[in-house]
């Protein structure tokens, strides 16, 4: 049964960091955490993060009990409930997340699933891998379900990280899904983590020391053990290589098993030493109170025929951890079964693995890994028609519960069994599988063996010829190039001795004629260049005088209009109250155009104007000019355009007329509302939108005609070639749209904004 008991000891072993995992909160802060706790008030940021990373101390301790699991559960569940009073946070996401990773160390997937719910973004994908590899990992006798929920919640992963455009956690995503597929012996699974390692070395990630210890176990559990040690060593070569620690643990928990089941007892027991000194410091996807964890160790202690040391040893681990689950119960008990069945005290061991049998039978809890050891204790005692039933029940389990190991292991027993009590014939169809499945494994071995030598010893020869044929190239190569290089030289030597008396003859006199003509030219250029150098200065100070002009033009311009409102509103005050409203649209008017004038001559570009910082000084300006700000509230979404005057002008006129329209008509009485001002910019064509959720108009009243407003934003809107819509739908909703790339005959007519 050694066999049997490698493979599922085994399948445990890979546990590794397939999901992201947050910094640990080391035990040395627990002391100025709980005074932080003291000391902060109710509901505030500083309370909130320290309970957090309270539920993180307790979570991350080493050896995963219960009790530090409900504190952390309780830090968490604190830290979620100041969360649901105020806006959604990081914090808050990091405290649900805490929470569900707590109860899935308690084995309570629905409880985490019921948690996804309430995350987004990175904290969503980070629990659908952490439940997606518990899913993956669960210790139960029939697994498909969980397998399939596994994959479920993987695919799900990789699809929200594409979106996120997270290459590390979709690569996690994918890993896991490989990792089903090993555990399913499917042929292509090997492939599938190698490229899962290609996919993390592209993303400089170093996640891929523990997808080595994944191929490891496949690779094991196909029966290739020479590489599945191959797949364990480069991940022990990567972690220091990488001097990445973090999963040391499980690393070395594999090796260990990898050297126990090559006859190597001393390196196993050394490995497992090493795996265990790491997880007193820090828990990987196993500890040192997990029970697969310690019956795998029970197993490399055994191996080395020690047994009394082995007791001791298992006696002190398990005497650290005490039960906490009906599974933890049925481990340790079969563990110390175990032990004293090597020992050969079958009355004990006996009793051990009946009381766990009874248990798993109970519960419905590791159903098969009791009876295959009440199973073996039969046999090793001699007691062969107890041991009957129990060896034909573990054959009734499914295929996937063995490699070709045990399942040959499972069969040779059968067949011991049988010949003993005198089932003959069953005993020779036992001995038949056993016999078939042992030429079958030689044979695939062989196989294995001889194309792995057939592939180095062809890919030698190839390499070999490739080196001769280059050398031959190379060869060729030389003395072609010898050859031409010769027959160059002859055809340079008869050419230049022609030519080299010729040449200098006419070089004589081109440079005689070169000099009197460079003197000629020299005399002309430097007068030129002089006409030309007080040219350039000239138009430079008139360029500069123009633009102080044009500066000059738009600051009398913004005066005079300021002088105009100023004179508005003494007049004002002589007015009635149609007049009045009139008089004060006119001054809204004219201080849209000022306000233009103002940002040019202020700016250092005279020529166009920042839309987004004017519409951001206007209007506010008629926020406060209608006295509206706490009942109509004015969004903008302004893109950093920036628009010459001759369209910044109508545009702002534009603006102007329909956020004083819904002021004035939009929201009546003390009605409350919202205007939207939007303009954009995309593929050469500027986009005005200006809406708000006020009463609309009367459609049966409605005559464009009669308002002023409507004519003039219609009459700006031609001059400047653009097209104006009026929607009256839950609310007034004018659109404008303009082309920014205007021909100069466009620029003329509009210039009266100019």
């Amino acid at each position: 049964m050694t066999g049997l008991l490698a493979c599922c000891i085994l399948s445990a072993t890979c546990r590794a960091q397939f999901y992201p995992t947050d910094p640990i909160v080391p035990e040395s802060r627990l002391p100025v955490l709980l005074a932080a706790l003291r000391n902060a008030e109710t509901g505030t940021p500083e309370r909130n993060r320290a309970l957090i990373d309270l539920a993180n101390l307790y979570y991350n301790k080493p050896r995963k009990r219960f009790e530090d699991l409900d504190k952390a559960i309780a830090y968490a569940r604190a830290a979620v409930s100041v969360r649901h009073t105020r806006q959604e946070s990081h914090d808050g996401q990091r405290a649900t997340k805490l929470l569900a990773l707590a109860a899935i160390d308690k084995q309570d997937f629905p409880s985490a699933e019921n948690l996804l719910r309430q995350l987004y973004g990175q904290y969503k994908l980070d629990l659908q891998l952490r439940l997606a590899y518990a899913y993956c990992e669960a210790d139960k006798d029939l697994k498909d379900a969980d397998w399939a929920k596994a994959i479920a919640l993987a695919q799900s992963a990789i699809r929200g990280s594409i979106g996120l455009h997270d290459a590390v956690r979709e690569t996690q995503a994918r890993q896991i899904v490989a990792l089903v597929h090993a555990k399913q012996q499917s042929p292509a699974a090997e492939r599938e983590l190698l490229d899962i390692v290609a996919r993390f070395k592209k993303a400089k990630s170093r996640f891929y020391q523990t997808t080595y210890v994944a191929m490891s176990e496949y690779c094991f559990l196909i029966g290739d053990q020479s590489r599945a040690m191959y797949y364990s060593i480069e991940a022990v070569k990567t972690m220091k290589a990488t001097k990445d620690s973090s999963m040391a643990g499980d690393i070395y928990t594999n090796h260990a098993m990898m050297w126990t089941d090559n006859d190597e007892y001393r390196k196993g027991v050394a490995y497992i030493d090493l795996a265990i000194a790491h997880y007193t410091q820090r828990a990987g996807r196993y500890n040192l109170s997990h029970p697969l964890f310690l019956f795998d160790t029970e197993y490399i202690y055994g191996k080395t025929g020690n047994y009394e040391d082995d007791l001791r040893r298992m006696k002190v681990l398990l005497a650290n951890a005490p039960p906490q689950t009906t599974q933890d119960r049925i481990y340790q008990t079969v563990i110390m079964a175990r032990i004293y069945r090597r020992m050969k005290r079958y009355d004990q061991s006996e009793q051990l693995y009946k009381r766990a049998y009874a248990i798993s039978k109970k519960s419905g809890v590791n159903v098969f890994r009791t009876t295959a050891g009440l199973a073996q204790v039969f046999v090793d005692s001699k007691q062969y028609a107890k041991a009957r039933p129990l060896l034909y029940e573990e054959l009734a389990f499914p295929k996937t519960f063995f490699n070709n190991g045990s399942l040959r292991h499972l069969h040779y027993m059968a067949y011991l069994n049988d010949s003993a009590t005198g089932n003959y014939f069953d005993a020779i169809k036992h001995l038949s599988v056993y016999s078939d499945i042992s030429h079958h494994d030689l044979t695939q071995s062989r196989e294995r063996e001889v194309q792995r030598l057939r592939i180095a010893f062809e890919a030698q020869q190839k390499e070999d010829e490739i080196k001769i044929k280059n050398q031959n190239i190379r060869l060729l190569s030389q003395n072609a190039k010898i050859q031409e290089e010769r027959l160059r030289n002859a055809n340079l030597t008869m050419v230049m001795s022609f030519f080299l008396a010729t040449f200098l003859v006419v070089v004589s006199v081109l440079i005689f004629s070169k000099y009197r003509q460079k003197a000629r030219n020299s005399h002309e250029i430097e007068h030129k260049n002089t006409i030309i150098t007080e040219k350039n200065m000239i138009l430079e100070h008139l360029l500069h005088e123009k633009e102080w002009l044009l500066k000059e033009v738009h600051h009398r311009v913004k005066n005079n209009l300021h002088t105009i409102i100023c004179l508005l509103e003494s007049q004002a005050s002589y007015l009635g109250n149609e007049a009045l409203k009139a008089l004060e649209t006119s001054q809204n008017r004219i201080y849209a155009m000022s306000l233009i004038h103002q940002k040019l001559y202020q700016s250092d570009d005279i020529r166009s104007v920042d839309m987004k910082g004017y519409f951001t000084e206007f209007l506010l300006f008629l926020s406060e000019t209608f006295d509206a700000s706490n009942r109509v509230r004015i969004i903008q979404d302004i893109a950093p355009v920036k628009l010459p005057a001759t369209q910044a002008i109508p545009i702002a006129l534009i603006v102007n007329e329909s956020v004083t329209n819904a002021f004035k008509h939009a929201f009546p009485g003390k009605l409350e509302g919202i205007v939207r001002i939007s303009l954009l910019q995309q593929d050469g064509e500027i986009s005005l939108t200006i809406e708000d959720n006020g009463i609309g108009w009367d459609e049966s009243d409605y005559n464009p005609q009669n308002s002023l407003g409507i004519q003039l934003m219609r009459g700006l809107s031609e001059d400047m070639g653009a097209g104006i819509c009026f929607e009256n739908q839950s609310g007034t909703r004018i659109s404008l749209t303009l082309r920014t790339d205007l021909s100069e005959e466009q620029e003329t007519r509009s210039s009266l904004f100019a």
